[in-house]
């Protein structure tokens, strides 16, 4: 690259714009506004949508957005970076697509970010915001942004989305999804053993854990599928919420082996140790996979599936989803969090927060939420969303989804779960006995 040539981070039409010059413009723009207050409506509006796209005209240079995906995700993720250059047509986005998930990538973020080389825009899951703010300042914080811009509405996002979309009281995220989880399942089988169509069931609050764990039996004793039900070790957390446990209490205080956990695992174990349910020490998707080929006649896992399930089954079988039993008479589900943060790093915050707020927006939603659970209210209501039939069930799930206190240290504290919880999957620990040795993993972890 020659010496007068712009790098990625600068503009491509001269210096570049501060975080407090964007601020000062924003306010600029609200005065400019303010004045077409005397013109008729239409004009009024006409202008303003104008005076928008000239003020977007002006953001400039490039970026560099980090995610990961194939297929349909990948797909998404080009359709939002699309959808951003028609309102941003003098920004150019980087894809920098990673070749595995946002969870086995992460070392090479740190890595990235030590370097000094940090994209601009990063997608990032779950605790990972906590732990970049915390260990290493890495994040913007993006409350600035919004007190200042008029346009991002930030009431129609989800109140467990946007809680987890800060770290200390401040934003550094802005959700692009929250997935619940839920219960799938043959319907053809269900129908075959005589049972009730378990998404009534559960509409009607009769789906408890008994009943769950007798409809499990009755599809295994009648041979329609090789198991009853299904789901993998790591979603552990999950299965704690279903029966109204919890992992870390909001001061971080480990408290996995409180009887209400124990209690939750240990039902879940039991599938496993009557041979109901395979081994749950698989990597993720193993479940989903044995659903799709009829080996299970019911799994448990996250609300994104039922974006992917129609395309993989086609038209070998009738399915459905719905909420997850009632464990012990509660109900719970984990919440995962999808969302995108600007690097510290950044030379282009204008460019950078333009990015985030679009493809975060409704109509950015709109395009997510062909393959994830969006995390606006509005897309959640749309036609648009609601037109896949597998969707709405999940809703339920959403109204009562929560997540394990993040920390700087959310992979060590998961890591620290599982192998502590894995003899009682191997049925060589009871829950009680698997609970404890997790505490002891997970404080450690903490420590």
């Amino acid at each position: 690259m020659r010496k007068d040539e712009p790098s990625d981070h600068e503009c491509l039409d001269g210096p570049l714009t501060t975080r407090r010059d964007f601020v000062k413009r924003a306010g600029a723009a609200g005065v400019a506004l303010a004045g077409l207050g005397g013109m008729s409506p239409l004009a009024s509006a006409a202008n303003a949508r104008r005076y928008a796209r000239n003020q977007r005209s002006k953001v400039k240079g490039a970026i560099v957005f980090r995610s990961w995906g194939v297929g349909p995700e990948r797909k998404a993720i080009e359709n939002r970076i699309k959808y951003f250059n028609t309102k941003y047509p003098n920004v150019t986005v980087k894809l920098q697509n990673l070749q595995k998930n946002g969870y086995e990538e992460f070392p090479a973020l740190l890595a990235q970010i030590a370097s000094g080389k940090a994209p601009d825009v990063l997608r990032v899951l779950n605790f990972q915001p906590t732990q970049l703010v915390a260990q290493g300042n890495a994040l913007l914080p993006l409350d600035e942004f919004i007190r200042s811009d008029t346009s991002f509405n930030q009431a129609d996002f989800t109140k467990a989305a946007w809680k987890g979309a800060k770290v200390g009281g401040k934003v550094y995220a802005i959700p692009s999804s929250g997935e619940p989880y839920c219960l799938y399942y043959n319907k053809a089988m269900f129908k075959k053993a005589g049972l009730p169509d378990a998404l009534k069931t559960y509409k009607a609050g009769k789906l408890t854990g008994p009943v769950y764990a007798s409809w499990v039996d009755r599809l295994q004793s009648r041979k329609l599928a090789k198991f009853g039900t299904g789901f993998e070790a790591w979603n552990y957390d999950v299965f704690i919420f279903m029966g109204g446990g919890e992992v870390l209490t909001p001061n971080h205080k480990v408290v996995i082996d409180r009887p209400r956990s124990a209690s939750a695992l240990q039902y879940m174990a039991d599938f496993v140790n009557k041979k109901h349910a395979p081994s749950p020490n698989v990597i993720g998707g193993t479940a989903y996979q044995l659903f799709a080929n009829q080996r299970l006649a019911t799994f448990i896992s996250g609300s994104w599936w039922a974006f992917y399930l129609p395309d993989t089954i086609k038209n070998k079988f009738p399915w459905s989803a719905c909420g997850v039993p009632r464990v012990h008479g509660h109900e719970g589900v984990k919440l995962e969090i999808d969302a995108i943060s600007i690097s510290k790093q950044t030379k282009n915050p204008e460019a950078a927060w333009a990015f985030v707020k679009t493809v975060t927006d409704h109509k950015g939603l709109e395009i997510w939420g062909k393959i994830a659970t969006p995390a606006r209210k509005s897309v959640l209501t749309s036609k648009e969303f609601l037109s896949n039939p597998y969707v709405e069930p999940l809703l339920d799930m959403l109204d009562v989804a929560e997540f394990t206190p993040f920390t700087t240290k959310g992979s060590a504290v998961d890591t620290a779960a599982i192998s502590g919880l894995s003899k009682m999957w191997d049925g060589k620990q009871s829950a009680a006995q698997a609970t404890k040795l997790a505490k002891k993993k997970i404080e450690k972890a903490l420590a």
